[in-house]
């Protein structure tokens, strides 16, 4: 059962990446919605603080004597059923009402100030014609436009437009959310601490950027983020308040109930086709593409994938950093056709994650590799 929270920053968060930090002069950027770690990380904490005395053992490897959440936490070395489903940013009304929002996928493009949408279309290129794409793939996501323009940035589907979306049909100029009206940045300036004295050390003043999420004035809307987690049995709170980011600023816990998108099965059982668009980072045995499991069959026509980031963070129980790992960044598209197999074994596959028969149970329950079936209908 996947257990669904709006998490909603009381004051600023400092969401920093991966970037070294700690320098005179430094400027630590914040992202935003962070990755989905982050969320774990917050979330694990805050179920282990149940056992607040038992926080050292725990540490150093030993299993929590309350035996439900042993099996949901497990120990640091082996995680338990805890898993991070989903991370995507929404909105919460004064009457309890949360909207969830999807930045756009790579396969979407904004123009004209968010009044034309286009979207990319997988085809062959012309004979003569060149790319640098993997030989195996058949296709390529090209734009069709009558005009040369650059696309704009900061654009958020809402609900609507996810349906919209999920089941291939075209996506309106009202489905999208302008990012800036929902959350900002903003710098600030801090000085280095000694350890030892907790004095002002010289000569180390840096900067960081904090998300600054647009708060609740005279009924409007909140900001926060909608959060996804399965293997928590009873033991999340409904309500209340959790250590999030950087500082370990508040932010408030609510119950929230599941959404729900409309199924694209039936156009993949008519058609053999779906796309898959991941909603946190990938991190992949065959490097940007993802392995379907056995069983299911289907080629790997055509892929938008942005640019590699990198993944890293820090294990706070054995104080070292994490391996760093080359991810496929969230968004990113891929188009299958001449699927073969149980489709609703498919959607089972993408629900728990893009894993295979052996996955990285630590980055399993920090909630990379999720992804949602989407349908690609014969033109």
């Amino acid at each position: 059962m996947t257990a669904w929270r709006f998490v909603q920053p009381v004051d600023t968060l400092s969401l920093r990446g991966n970037k070294l930090f700690g320098a005179a002069g430094d400027y630590g950027e914040s992202g935003f919605p962070p990755k989905p770690s982050v969320l774990a990380g917050a979330l694990r904490s805050l179920l282990l603080a149940q056992a607040a005395d038992e926080m050292e053992s725990f540490a150093a490897g030993q299993r929590l004597q309350d035996e439900a959440l042993d099996r949901i936490l497990g120990i640091p070395a082996e995680p338990g059923a805890f898993a991070l489903r989903g991370v995507l940013p929404a909105t919460r009304g004064s009457d309890g009402k949360v909207s969830v929002l999807l930045p756009l996928p790579a396969d979407l493009l904004a123009f004209d100030e968010g009044q034309t949408v286009r979207m990319l279309k997988p085809q062959p290129l012309p004979e003569g014609v060149l790319a640098s794409t993997p030989e195996d793939l058949s296709r390529v996501a090209i734009l069709r436009q009558p005009e040369a323009a650059k696309p704009e940035g900061g654009w958020l589907i809402n609900e609507a437009g996810i349906a919209a979306y999920l089941t291939g049909q075209p996506i309106q100029p009202q489905h999208l959310v302008r990012q800036s009206g929902l959350w900002g940045r903003e710098a600030r300036v801090g000085i280095a601490l000694s350890r030892t004295t907790r004095t002002a050390e010289d000569g180390k003043l840096f900067t960081v950027e904090h998300t600054v999420p647009r708060q609740p004035e005279h009924g409007g809307l909140a900001v926060g983020l909608a959060v996804a987690v399965e293997g928590v049995e009873d033991r999340l709170p409904s309500n209340g308040f959790v250590r999030l980011g950087g500082d370990g600023r508040s932010a408030a816990l609510f119950a929230m109930p599941a959404p729900t998108w409309p199924s694209p099965l039936d156009t993949i059982r008519q058609t053999g086709r779906f796309k898959l668009v991941l909603t946190t980072p990938g991190l992949f045995a065959a490097g940007w593409r993802p392995t379907l499991p056995e069983g299911l069959t289907a080629k790997l026509v055509c892929a938008a994938v942005p640019r590699f980031e990198v993944v890293s963070g820090w294990d706070l129980a054995a104080w070292t950093p994490k391996d760093a790992a080359r991810a496929v960044p969230t968004g990113a598209v891929y188009w299958f056709e001449g699927f073969k197999g149980d489709p609703g074994k498919l959607a089972e596959w993408v629900a728990g994650g893009l894993w295979g028969e052996n996955p990285d149970r630590q980055r399993r329950a920090e909630g990379f590799n999720n992804a949602w079936l989407a349908a690609w209908p014969q033109p």
